[in-house]
């Protein structure tokens, strides 16, 4: 027993580990030439209380800005396997930096982090390096596959514009096509032959068409139909839509505008291109970057006019302005970018300092596969790069890189394909989807090239994978056509699901789309299971078995759904789905007779289960309580036959609605009785009893309940699983 005055409380706080870091020292070059390689080293002391290892993922990771690759390929240093830093130790990460082939000043600054836990330390001191000797004499090679745009929309004067497209047309690969919201005073008589003629350029010429639909102006929104008229005959050599230019719209208002395009080109059995919009860098990007359905964000970078006359003063704010504006593009987001390529409507007067702001944009592309495109803008304006042939030497060096670069990338076009458009629910179908390949690589099983899944991306809802694969030793050469033939199972809920693929190249997706088939799924009222079917007791009898003897409530099991109530439609729904996510096809509902709140639920049960797969017969509970009449039977039969057995949901075998019943201590003078009282030609499935192969008469089919072994076999008639607990809820 304890005596005395309690002691004085005291609360102790224990903490908990924590990560810290202070700089030490540093050793970093001031000044590089273009593209010189470098080793440097950072020293860090491990202030905190946590061990840094590789395995705990602590890393040195890339400043100012955060997680860049200006001087290494990747954004973080490791620590080696065999590392293990403790509290007070030091570490030094020696290592090699290559810099950018632009002149200019780049900061250089890291700091310590725990993958997807923190940053966390002090940063290093900044060092500004300067990049001397101007622009390399040689741009580095890209390393993925870019397109490089060509301004091409229709105009007043289009032979102006055929005599630009034949000064470009030997290193640009792509058109930029549209009704250019600067146009505002062209009637639809005299855009549509232009935006038609510009299109057939496109396609006479070989090029891909980057569609301009600028939906953010209303004259642009209400003339949609009609601009998808005009390009619908040219859609297979629609490579991407851009849907507005600095849009105000919400996140909200950009989903629902891109879903109504979609919407509309599915209506017209289109292929959906990456869809995206253009932003200028003055302002930050808005919500709507964020938007699900937005494949793309366009970068219009670009210096004031006049411009400094100090060359490498705008090659550093262009060069700043294209990292800032790339760092907020959602990671999974891919980017245009636009490039400067005229004098901004005679603002620029210091044209030879333009020349040297071509390459900045480049040179943050090349080695950044999120870059799917260059656009070198208006082009073919007064005061335009054709009008400042200075300008010329720069846009052909760079368009020639990519061209270069594309003869090895990966592309295809969409041919044709077959495909239903409507299916009955669980229906399988042979489909198959002809593309060519246009690109200049080979297709092989090896490489892992296929045929994927697409809105939503890489999903199962047809094959149940994601990837529908080549054959082991196919081969697919560049010009070759490549048909793939496969079963394709509609879901068995019915409603209306996009079928749309497009061939990836192991996580990287390439090509046209397919043309998006939305396939209508629908329930044949006439479908019922087929053997071996799988059925589960199913009990309707609550809120009353709640409540019983006074008890409440009258289990010793609380249900995740609460103490609810059978006629609950919400709770209906979620028992079915979980027996058909057990692959349960039926339920066999409990029933206690005419106008019994059993009877009153089965309405209920049907009526929630229309339009699905899943089907409902009845548990007849009278039989194990007493041995009814065969005139009750019968009774009761036509009863069931005449309000339920018609309901599509209601289980049928062979046509023959199917009655399962339940029984006590039986023999077969039961089998006798419900043979005679079948007037109705039910299905009847009765409950075994010791004896009863023998029996004279036999119904359709025999059941056990509640064996008492967890699996129980009756032969040909049944196999019983009994879970090891079964909860309602």
């Amino acid at each position: 027993m304890a005596h005395g005055a309690l002691s004085a409380n005291v609360r102790i706080t224990v903490a908990g580990a924590t990560n810290a870091a202070q700089f030490v020292s540093q050793s970093v070059p001031n000044e590089l030439n273009p593209g010189e390689t470098s080793t440097v080293s950072i020293t860090m002391i491990n202030t905190g209380s946590t061990t840094w290892t590789r395995v705990g993922g602590y890393k040195l990771g890339t400043q100012n800005p955060q997680d860049n690759t200006l001087w290494t390929e990747t954004t973080r240093v490791w620590l080696s396997n065999s590392e293990s830093i403790g509290s007070g130790q030091t570490k030094t990460f020696t290592f090699d930096i290559k810099a950018p082939a632009t002149a200019g000043t780049y900061n250089f600054q890291w700091r310590m982090v725990q993958e997807g836990v923190e940053w966390f330390g002090v940063l290093s001191p900044n060092v500004s390096i300067t990049i001397e000797g101007g622009n390399s004499t040689e741009l580095p090679d890209p390393n993925h596959a870019m397109d490089f745009d060509y301004y091409f929309v229709e105009w007043k004067n289009p032979s102006d514009f055929d005599t630009a497209r034949a000064e470009v047309n030997d290193y640009t690969n792509l058109y930029y096509a549209g009704r250019a919201q600067y146009i505002s005073d062209l009637t639809p008589a005299q855009w549509r032959p232009l935006l038609n003629q510009s299109l057939t350029n496109a396609v006479n010429e070989g090029k891909r068409i980057h569609l301009a639909l600028e939906l953010d102006e209303p004259a642009r929104a209400a003339e949609l139909d009609d601009i998808l008229d005009v390009t619908a005959p040219y859609w297979s050599s629609v490579k991407r839509i851009e849907v507005a230019d600095e849009p105000n719209w919400s996140r909200r208002q950009t989903e629902d505008i891109i879903a109504d395009l979609r919407r509309r080109l599915s209506s017209r059995g289109l292929s959906q291109p990456p869809m995206g919009i253009v932003y200028v860098h003055r302002q930050p990007l808005p919500d709507a970057k964020n938007a699900a359905n937005l494949d793309w964000i366009g970068i219009e970078a670009y210096i004031d006019p006049p411009g400094s006359p100090n060359s490498q003063e705008n090659v550093d704010a262009l060069n700043a302005h294209i990292r800032n504006f790339k760092s907020q593009v959602p990671a999974k987001k891919k980017m245009v970018l636009v490039m400067m390529a005229y004098d901004r409507n005679g603002g620029w007067t210091n044209i030879s300092t333009l020349e040297d702001l071509q390459e900045p944009v480049y040179l943050q592309a090349y080695n950044d596969p999120r870059v799917i495109a260059i656009t070198m803008f208006a082009y073919s304006r007064a005061g335009g790069a054709r009008h400042h042939p200075e300008l010329k030497p720069h846009h052909r060096r760079i368009g020639e890189k990519i061209l270069g670069f594309s003869q090895f990338g990966d592309d295809a076009q969409f041919l044709s394909q077959s495909v239903p458009t409507e299916l009955n629910v669980g229906e399988t179908i042979p489909v198959s989807i002809t593309l060519k390949n246009t690109g200049s690589t080979s297709w092989t099983h090896s490489s892992s090239y296929g045929l994927s899944s697409q809105n939503p991306k890489d999903n199962v809802i047809w094959t149940g994978r994601t990837r529908i694969g080549l054959a082991v030793g196919e081969s697919i050469a560049p010009g070759q056509s490549k048909t793939f033939t496969f079963d394709a199972t509609a879901p068995t809920t019915p409603g209306n699901y996009n079928f749309q693929w497009r061939m990836a190249h192991g996580s990287e997706f390439f090509g046209d789309f397919t043309f998006n088939v939305v396939i209508a799924v629908k329930l044949d009222a006439d479908v019922q299971p087929s053997f071996p079917i799988r059925g589960a007791f199913y009990y309707p009898w609550f809120p009353q078995a709640w409540d019983q003897k006074g008890i409440f409530p009258f289990t010793r099991y609380t249900p995740s759904a609460g103490y609810y109530d059978s006629a609950d439609r919400s709770i209906i729904q979620r028992h079915i789905d979980a027996m058909e996510y057990g692959n349960i096809d039926v339920g066999i509902a409990s029933w206690w007779g005419q106008g019994h709140h059993t009877d009153q639920r089965l309405p209920v049960l049907l009526d929630v289960t229309a339009g699905q797969r899943f089907r409902w017969t009845v548990y007849y509970e009278g039989e194990g309580f007493g041995n009814p009449s065969a005139s009750q039977i019968e009774n009761d039969l036509h009863y069931l036959k005449n309000k339920y057995a018609d309901d599509s949901s209601f289980f049928r075998v062979e046509g023959r609605f199917v009655i399962v019943v339940y029984g006590g201590h039986e023999t077969c003078e039961m089998v006798d009785r419900w043979t005679l009282a079948n007037s109705v030609n039910a299905y009847i499935v009765l409950k075994v009893f010791p004896g009863y192969e023998s029996c004279a008469n036999q119904p359709d089919g025999w059941h056990q309940y509640a064996p008492g072994q967890r699996t129980d076999s009756q032969g040909a008639f049944r196999l019983h699983y009994q879970p090891r607990l079964l909860v309602g809820g």
